[in-house]
Order: C-alpha cells, then structure tokens, then sequence
C-alpha cells in the first residue's frame, strides 16, 4: 500500500485549505519562507527540522503529530467511521439550512485541537439548552 509522502500530504492540505505558500508563512507569524514552504510541496526540500515542522504544522492549522506521520510515512488514524443514516440527515439539515454550510466550512479551516474545543463547547452549550427545555416540561 502507497503511503502519501509529506509532499502530497502538504499539497493536499494547502488545496483542501485553498492555501497558498504566502497564506501558509502568514499563518506561521512569517517562520517559514513561501519559497520554502513551496519547495516542501515540491518535494525538493525533504530534511525538515523539528522547528520547520512545528512551523509548517502551526502554517496549515494542522496537528504537529499528523504532519510528522505524513512525515514518516504513518497512515493518519482514522476515527471510527459514522453512521451512514446519520451521515444522510446530518446531509439533509445541511440543505435545509445553508449558514449550517458556512459553519462546517469554518470548522475545516480550524486545526484539530481547536476542532476538538469547539465540538466540547457546542456539546455543553447544548446539554444546557435541554436542561433548561426539561426544567419547562
């Protein structure tokens, strides 16, 4: 089985992103050239330190541990795979409601960590919210 090589994984992150070299050297406070950062997509520049992975990492808003696997060739980890029939209604309440769009778009573009914080913020905003609808009942 080919594993994507850290080249491809950064090419696919800045596309899946809609990223560009000077986006990513922004997003790291400047750490990183953009000539740099295209020779990594390029696959010309293969022997990264640690504070260029770190940099790079923190340029795509992705975890430092998933770009140094892409790094070494690991398989990212998988999370368990969704309910089809969840996916399909969670599908259908994304049609009937387009700023649901424009919220998942937003959550892409955020790096896993933050993801995570802001899943346990919606999570506890909405366990108070049914709280307050039992106490009426």
């Amino acid at each position: 089985m080919n594993r994507e090589t850290l080249a491809q994984y950064v090419t696919r992150i800045m596309h899946q992103k809609n990223l560009k070299p000077g986006d990513v050297r922004e997003n790291c406070d400047k750490k990183l050239s953009g000539s740099y950062i295209a020779r990594v997509a390029k696959g010309t520049m293969t022997n990264l330190t640690i504070e260029s992975m770190l940099a790079l990492a923190e340029g795509l808003k992705v975890s430092p541990y998933e770009l140094l696997a892409a790094a070494c060739g690991v398989p990212p980890e998988t999370e368990p795979s969704a309910d089809p029939m969840l996916l399909v209604d969670t599908m259908q309440k994304l049609v009937m409601h387009p700023k649901l769009i424009m919220v998942v778009q937003e959550l892409a573009n955020l790096n896993p960590d933050q993801q995570e914080g802001i899943l346990k913020s919606l999570k506890l905003l909405n366990n108070k919210r049914k709280g307050k609808s039992d106490k009426k009942d």
